[in-house]
């Protein structure tokens, strides 16, 4: 969720069914759940409006609100299976699934490191200007602490600058 909409971590674990809008295809986000206490509307692709809607299917299989819930399960006893919650604490709950991936994968991301990714790609896809707003920041040297462009990308884009009109009339003159 966070690579399709850029979440903070607290705000996936507390998404609710109502919270996405499929008639306006993205998610709402409320004041009281929201780092800068404000609502607001995120926009998803396609490919995020699919995947909300298998979670939302998911949550009311479950009989719950919750797009990210969890429950106790018995292996011996499935009967015993407690009810499915919301996840209490994100950051516990993450740093679990870390160990696992850890284990399996030899390497830990941190959560941040999903949103960097995000933002960057806006910026590098859609401009600096848009990835602050997708990124809500009021600050844009916050979101220029997000994004990571590579050298190869600087330097491709430093010798695109040449292709302007202006200074392509000024380098063929200088011929």
């Amino acid at each position: 969720l966070t690579l399709f909409f850029g979440f903070r971590r607290s705000e996936v674990f507390s998404l609710q069914i109502h919270n996405v809008d499929f008639d306006a295809r993205g998610v709402r986000l409320f004041a009281e759940n929201v780092k800068d206490e404000e609502d607001t509307f995120l926009p998803g692709g396609p490919e995020a409006m699919e995947y909300l809607k298998a979670l939302v299917k998911q949550a009311k299989e479950r009989d719950t609100t919750y797009l990210i819930s969890w429950r106790t399960e018995h292996i011996k006893d499935p009967s015993k299976n407690g009810p499915w919650r919301p996840i209490k604490s994100p950051k516990r709950a993450w740093r679990r699934a870390m160990k696992m991936v850890e284990a399996t994968f030899g390497r830990r991301f941190r959560w941040h490191d999903l949103r960097a990714s995000f933002i960057t790609h806006i910026a590098m896809t859609s401009g600096q200007l848009a990835a602050q707003a997708l990124a809500r920041h009021s600050d844009y040297a916050t979101t220029q602490a997000y994004v990571e462009v590579a050298d190869e990308m600087r330097r491709t884009a430093a010798e695109r600058a040449i292709n302007r009109p202006a200074l392509s009339a000024l380098a063929a003159a200088k011929k």
